[in-house]
């Protein structure tokens, strides 16, 4: 705050010099003076906020999904935590049987899962931002993972930019997931930011989410990654011997920056930006890193295994199944509007 009434003290004193060589414009010793001045005066102020901008936060991790290859639905493995996405690609094959068709250029499914990983992200940030921009986040581990949000004290005296789930849709385009939703359906924004989606176009193009407003930007940029057949290195985790025929594990690699704007560095509510583009970034990793997502799922295993013992494959059995959407008997019933998901 006394940054802040420090630079407008400065700029209304250098606004007043500016008016007093112009009153005086036909004296040649004040303007010869006082060019130099305005020139070094403006060259400091340039350097300040040079050298006082917020530096960029950026991530760069892995997402893995595995999944069938004949029907194209992904599979839950024992104790491996993933955001609640996955049955959103048998909803949508309920919706239209076609609607996961695609060429087999690069690998079984590399599209759709591409455009689940995008509306996956903004399913994570609408579902904790559904009603306000300002929630606090807080995740604990100890044992049990937990995760509460709720807004902050003073978030109701903040206006927010709310986006409809109609408006969500359009925004996705194209992407076969923008009608299907896990949430409330809506995104609450800082006001005056732009949402923008590319979705990507064939199984080796990349995709991009931007945010962005007068205080930052934020760039979610996903792209094809490693994928091959079987389930990762989860087979060894099971004690089945690889490679498993029949499933796939699709890789993307998501680059995310976040850059802030270098002439409101000092601005009252930069700090708040900064606290709501890093809450994002920092969640989407914690959730979607497969590298994260691997360290858990061997924990979920010793644990498991701890008080079970090893787990038992016999024959085609195996410790894990597709994931499939249960659509409620009675749509106009209130107590059948939530949607539920089962393993099979």
């Amino acid at each position: 705050m006394k940054m802040t009434i420090f630079t407008i003290f400065m700029g209304i004193l250098v606004l007043l010099a500016f008016v007093l060589v112009v009153v005086n414009r036909n004296s040649e010793k004040i303007v010869s003076a006082a060019v130099p001045l305005a020139f070094a005066a403006f060259a400091a102020l340039a350097l300040v906020f040079a050298f006082a901008r917020e530096e960029p936060i950026t991530r760069v991790f892995p997402v893995n999904f595995c999944y069938q290859v004949q029907d194209k639905l992904p599979i839950v493995i024992t104790g491996r935590p993933f955001p609640h996405i996955l049955h959103l690609v048998d909803q949508v094959r309920q919706q239209d049987p076609k609607a996961l068709d695609e060429p087999m250029d690069i690998h079984p499914g590399g599209l759709v899962y591409h455009e689940l990983l995008q509306k996956g992200f903004i399913e994570w940030i609408a579902m904790r931002h559904f009603a306000n921009w300002r929630m606090e986040l807080l995740r604990f581990e100890s044992g049990v993972a937990q995760e509460f949000f709720q807004p902050f004290a003073e978030a109701a005296q903040e206006s927010s930019k709310i986006l409809s789930s109609q408006e969500l849709q359009r925004r996705f385009g194209g992407n076969r997931f923008a009608r299907v939703h896990t949430g409330m359906g809506t995104l609450a924004l800082p006001p005056g930011t732009n949402l923008t989606i590319h979705t990507p176009k064939t199984p080796d193009g990349h995709g991009e989410i931007h945010l962005k407003n007068c205080f930052c930007e934020i760039k979610i940029r996903t792209s094809p990654g490693l994928s091959m057949s079987g389930i990762y290195a989860y087979s060894w985790l099971m004690g089945i011997e690889p490679p498993e025929r029949g499933y796939y594990t699709g890789q993307y690699i998501v680059r995310i920056t976040a850059t802030f704007s270098p002439v409101l560095v000092g601005h009252p509510r930069m700090a708040l930006l900064k606290r709501w583009a890093t809450g994002i970034l920092d969640g989407l990793q914690h959730d979607f890193d497969e590298q994260v997502v691997w360290r858990r799922t061997v924990e979920n295993q010793m644990i498991l295994r701890h008080v079970t013992g090893p787990i038992q494959v016999s024959g085609e059995r195996t410790p894990f199944a597709a994931v499939r959407f249960t659509a409620p008997q009675n749509p106009a019933s209130p107590g059948n509007s939530t949607n539920r998901e089962k393993a099979r």
